[in-house]
């Protein structure tokens, strides 16, 4: 190992407190005591690969470039033939089933590189291979026992539905929700760098993720330190919202677009949940033009 103790990042839908997770922490602790485990989250509802990909890209993509090492098993096709990937993407390490559940991670980073694991060993269960399959790979890539340069190179799984870049529209874009925090705020799959394309006038088209920045490149403070110049717009299925810098920017119970700490755009509703206001299936325009002024009412 070239790290003495490695971040293993675990995303699981096993559930919270369940005993699954606790195994499975328990047989990598015993093997590596030097590990350090963090839990992204187990609470993810079953089989819920949509869920599970935003919350595995947002947790990488939210952090500094480094190596650490993303185990995330989510895995409707638990003890079928469906492979088992290792993705080298944003500088870190991913291994899950080969389902779609690294696919906004791929669409972050256009260098990612995909390789097929080995199967899984005689003896593993077939309804708990995060046990017996996942997190042996792991433990043996992290002791050095398996080099994944010697695995075939593949192209990953991209089920339908998994939409991750908004559509151009005229001289602006459509963005749509990828994910419904638990405060009910719409994250959308506008970014930093849709609205300086719109603001500077680019052509849309022309305008793809930067998988080197963090957010794309409108990020830290510049991100915060000043609302979209006039000439940007948002219109939330043709009603126009105001951009704010933060939540305590708008009164109690109205409705804003702000630019989240993911780098993507979202839609908040101060004191309140967006998706109980307008419904998860939105659309989010940012297109050229005067931003609003007064917060509105949903």
């Amino acid at each position: 190992m070239s790290d003495a103790h490695p971040v293993l990042a675990l995303l699981t839908d096993f559930g919270a407190g369940s005993g699954y997770v606790a195994q499975m922490k328990t047989l990598a602790l015993e093997q590596l005591p030097g590990l350090r485990i963090v839990d992204v989250s187990h609470s993810i509802p079953p089989q819920d690969l949509h869920e599970a990909a935003w919350l595995v890209y947002a947790y990488a993509q939210g952090l500094p470039r480094r190596e650490r090492t993303v185990l995330a098993v989510v895995d409707p096709g638990v003890g079928t033939e469906r492979r088992v990937i290792i993705v080298r993407a944003m500088e870190q390490t991913f291994v899950a089933p080969d389902n779609g559940l690294l696919s906004y991670v791929l669409e972050a980073d256009r260098g990612a590189e995909v390789r097929e694991l080995p199967p899984a060993p005689p003896g593993a269960s077939c309804t708990f291979h995060g046990r017996d399959h996942f997190l042996p790979l792991v433990l043996d890539l992290l002791e050095g026992r398996l080099d994944p340069k010697g695995c075939p190179i593949r192209e990953a799984h991209r089920p339908p539905g998994l939409v991750f870049h908004p559509a151009v529209r005229g001289e602006g874009y459509a963005g749509s929700v990828l994910h419904v925090d638990r405060f009910g705020n719409l994250i959308t799959s506008l970014r930093g760098e849709h609205y300086l394309a719109v603001s500077r006038g680019s052509n849309p088209a022309l305008i793809d993720f930067d998988p080197a920045g963090r957010g794309g490149p409108l990020k830290g403070s510049e991100a915060g330190a000043a609302p979209p110049a006039a000439g940007v717009r948002f219109l939330l299925d043709g009603a126009e919202l105001p951009y704010r810098l933060c939540y305590a920017d708008c009164p109690a119970g109205t409705a804003a677009v702000l630019l989240g700490s993911s780098g993507h755009f979202e839609i908040a509703v101060r004191n309140a949940s967006a998706r109980e206001s307008f419904g998860g299936a939105i659309r989010l325009d940012m297109l050229p033009g005067d931003p609003g002024i007064e917060c509105k009412a949903p």
